[in-house]
């Protein structure tokens, strides 16, 4: 975790390093235009969210936010070109903030390699754009000064992101019901609550039960849960009907499956004898998380003016 309140998770150093050492690296994608940058958008709507929020829920007109991963991902004002870093461990370093100082900082890579191509660096957005080569630009991160065993990593984000987080956290205001939302990983409980349960002490608004439509029909045509050879991700929505206490903990479920015929009718199919977490757990609702609401704060990073291409 951070040593920077708020700011999640954090690099360290597992070791010492010297001023100079290469303490990280990423290939990046590039998008070169303006109209590009389309691909890094996400509009929400009624439909599509399932969010916490009240207001979200209500709210019928769509909203149109870059994605996440722009938070991660490097510009500079005076071009429409965004690099996106993908290299292990790199987006978990911070911006030193609160009047700490940088010790990493971006450059270019001194040799080529399969990633990384001096020669793109001399080329137009519009080569960037246009190329057939998928990567050919790299970030080396390179320690500012000598680094200490445990030490955390942080950079300079530059002078505008500092001041849209500021504008950020000056402006913002938490939805109203901000105060009832509970992350899944942070909500614990023995037993998944029966509907008379759930009428007393109901779950936080943004989470449901989710389970595997995983059984097999008995012959007197009630359904029971079956442990799939190979399981995957899908889950489909279901609500427990009951809970059982025998030599383990079973939940009697009732699964809304899709029609294969195209409408917009569920199948109801009632399951006995599945069991946690194997067949169902509590999960966060689609967009429900914080960082999908319409105030989030969304910026690039910043590429520092000395290493940054006057063609672009």
């Amino acid at each position: 975790i951070s040593t920077i309140p708020n700011a999640g998770r954090g690099a360290f150093a597992s070791r010492a390093l010297p001023m100079g050492t290469i303490v990280g690296y990423a290939p990046l994608i590039h998008i070169g235009e303006a109209g590009e940058r389309d691909l890094l958008q996400f509009t929400y709507s009624s439909s599509s969210s399932s969010s916490s929020s009240t207001t979200n829920r209500n709210n019928k007109k769509k909203y149109t936010k870059p994605e996440l991963v722009i938070n991660y991902s490097f510009y500079h004002t005076n071009s429409t070109l965004i690099l996106t870093p993908y290299g292990a461990g790199v987006n978990y370093i911070n911006h030193a903030s609160g009047g700490r100082k940088p010790n990493v900082r971006v450059q270019w890579p001194k040799e080529e390699s399969i990633a990384h191509k001096p020669d793109w660096l001399k080329e137009n957005v519009r080569f960037l754009r246009d190329t057939t080569g998928k990567i050919g630009l790299s970030f080396d991160y390179v320690a500012l000064r000598d680094i200490a065993k445990g030490e955390e990593l942080l950079m300079d984000y530059g002078p505008e992101w500092e001041a849209a987080w500021d504008q950020h956290v000056t402006n913002h205001v938490p939805p109203k019901d901000a105060s009832s939302y509970v992350h899944s990983s942070q909500y614990t409980l023995a037993y998944l609550k029966t509907p008379q349960e759930r009428q007393k002490d109901p779950y936080p608004p943004n989470l449901h039960t989710l389970c595997r439509p995983s059984y097999t029909q008995r012959p007197d045509g009630t359904y029971v849960f079956a442990r799939a050879l190979r399981q995957d991700d899908q889950y489909v929505s279901c609500e427990v009907l009951e809970r059982s206490h025998g030599d383990s903990v079973t939940y009697t479920v009732q699964l809304s499956l899709s029609n294969n015929n195209g409408s917009n009718n569920s199948k109801i199919v009632v399951v006995q004898g599945v069991p946690r977490p194997e067949g169902i757990e509590l999960f966060d609702k689609v967009f429900s998380q914080d960082m999908h609401l319409p105030q989030t704060f969304r910026h690039p990073i910043s590429i520092p003016d000395d290493i940054f291409p006057e063609t672009w």
